[in-house]
C-alpha cells in the first residue's frame, strides 16, 4: 500500500465522561457517571419548603411532634453508638485470639520460607543398606 493510498483522518472530538462522583475505597475506587435522568429529580422527589408560621394549628402540631420525633430519634440513636464504642460491645469478642492466631501463621509461613533453601536427609536415606539375597541357590 502506498502512502497516497492511506486516507488522511481529520480530527476527531471525543468527549469524556467525567464522573460525577468518585468514591473510594481500601479495595478499590468506585466512579459514579451522571445521567440526564438520574439528575433531575422527579416531581415526586422534590419536597417543598414550607414555613411552619402560616400552617393550621393541626398541620403545624403535626409538623412540630415529627421534627421532636425525629430529632429525638437520633440523639438517642447517636448516644447509643457512643456507649456501645464505649463499653467495647462492638469490637469482636476473640478479637485478640483471632489476630494471635494470624500471627503465629505468619510466623510459621515465615519460619518455613526461611528453611526451604536448606536440605535435610531423612533416616532412611542416610541408612541406605543393600539387602542380601533371600532366594537360595539349590
Amino acid at each position: 500500500m502506498e502512502m497516497s493510498q492511506i486516507p488522511e483522518l481529520s480530527s476527531t472530538n471525543v468527549k469524556v465522561k467525567v464522573p460525577k462522583r468518585v468514591v473510594y475505597f481500601s479495595d478499590g475506587v468506585v466512579e459514579e457517571f451522571s445521567d440526564d435522568e438520574t439528575d433531575q429529580p422527579s416531581a415526586e422527589q422534590e419536597q417543598q419548603v414550607v414555613d411552619p408560621k402560616t400552617l393550621p394549628w393541626r398541620d403545624w402540631f403535626v409538623f412540630k411532634s415529627w421534627a421532636a420525633a425525629t430529632g429525638t430519634l437520633s440523639a438517642i440513636d447517636y448516644m447509643g453508638e457512643w456507649l456501645a464504642s464505649v463499653f467495647g460491645i462492638t469490637t469482636p469478642k476473640y478479637q485478640f485470639e483471632i489476630d494471635e492466631y494470624h500471627r503465629r501463621q505468619a510466623e510459621k509461613k515465615e519460619e518455613e520460607e526461611n528453611v526451604s533453601g536448606w536440605t535435610t536427609q531423612n533416616e532412611s536415606e542416610r541408612n541406605v543398606t543393600q539387602q542380601p539375597n533371600t532366594t537360595s541357590q539349590n
